[in-house]
């Protein structure tokens, strides 16, 4: 399988989304397709991919376009400003801008549900440490009657004092 993946979307895309001219093999947005691609992939798990790694399969719109969004953020603001002032106008991005190629907390939103938790089927969480046998004897409940309440004797051997 190759190493790297085809992009989840075409330069064409991008040209499309930042209303520019782009050659389809300009190496700059070859090279921004492919790093939002590998964003989105990374986030949610998934290739998309044939068995041979080399053709797309089954790509949902939503991840089309949220590939094509990363990648237009990045063409349209490459050196990753947070601020901008032209004149007495001044634009304040958020931090994450700075980052380069990130998903948004919208976009993670959308893709939340396609993830790959590696969870698969029916599955326990162990709720105590070790071995769960520990010694006890019982009090009385005094004064009314009842059962008596378990109590476990410290010192006694799986004995553990939080």
């Amino acid at each position: 399988m190759p190493t790297t993946y085809p992009p989840l979307a075409t330069v064409a895309d991008l040209a499309v989304r930042v209303q520019e001219t782009i050659e389809p093999t300009d190496p700059l947005a070859v090279y921004f397709m492919r790093a939002a691609s590998a964003t989105v992939r990374a986030y949610v798990g998934k290739n998309w991919v044939n068995d041979a790694g080399d053709a797309l399969v089954d790509v949902p719109d939503v991840v089309h376009d949220i590939t094509v969004e990363v990648a237009a953020r990045v063409w349209m603001n490459p050196e990753g400003n947070t601020q901008e002032t032209a004149g007495p106008f001044t634009e304040r991005r958020p931090e994450l801008y700075a980052d380069s190629f990130f998903l948004t907390g919208t976009e993670k939103s959308k893709l939340g549900a396609m993830r790959s938790s590696g969870l698969g089927g029916l599955w326990t969480i162990q709720q105590t440490r070790g071995d769960n046998t520990v010694p006890y004897t019982t009090v009385p409940v005094i004064p009314q009657p009842g059962e008596p309440l378990p109590y476990v004797v410290p010192g006694a051997p799986g004995f553990q004092a939080y």
